[in-house]
């Protein structure tokens, strides 16, 4: 079995902006009402999503050839057309980044998020609608490699893939225009 690790979905979808805790200094993710070091409250001060505002974080991304669910899915497909797992095994590793892009999603669609998105400046609220598009395609491939079944044919694993990896370009995309927009401000 392909040994399952704990993944930030943030790492596949996009940053989270971060705040220091008033109580011990740590960083901590800004919409969490708590501090997630030492469970202090955090207040009601949040920060901003602006890409150009002083309390948005630095601002960085995974490069592709390194984001750990498509080469952890890759992977599993790859064993699975290997003989090296089962199906259940495979659709474990499926449903595990399943949950994380659906979480991801909850996040997004979620009323802190609409909040922030409406006093966002147009084009950076138009990011973060990428984004989320993205996160919905990458989760109709998940569904997708999700219903593989024992005997199907393993092209119906390359196209699900497919569509997550192009899903994850949009991301990647949308990610490099928020940086440059980062960058000028």
């Amino acid at each position: 079995m392909i040994e399952i690790q704990e993944i930030d979905f943030f790492a596949v979808i996009g940053d989270c902006p971060e705040t220091l805790c008033p109580g011990c200094g740590q960083r901590t993710r800004a919409y969490v009402v708590n501090c997630e070091s030492c469970g202090g409250l955090l207040g009601s001060e949040e920060a901003s999503l602006n890409l150009c505002e002083g309390r948005r974080p630095p601002m960085h991304k995974t490069p592709m050839q390194e984001a750990d669910n498509l080469i952890r899915l890759q992977q599993a497909g790859q064993a699975l057309a290997g003989g090296q797992i089962e199906v259940e095994d495979f659709l474990a590793e499926v449903d595990e980044v399943l949950i994380i892009v659906e979480s991801a999603l909850d996040l997004y669609e979620s009323d802190f998020m609409r909040r922030q998105i409406s006093t966002m400046e147009p084009s950076a609220a138009q990011i973060y609608h990428r984004i989320a598009t993205a996160a919905a395609e990458m989760e109709f491939g998940l569904r997708q490699l999700s219903h593989y079944r024992h005997g199907q044919p393993l092209s119906l694993i390359e196209a699900g893939l497919k569509r997550v990896e192009g899903a994850l370009w949009k991301v990647d995309a949308a990610q490099d225009v928020a940086l440059e927009m980062g960058r000028q401000c």
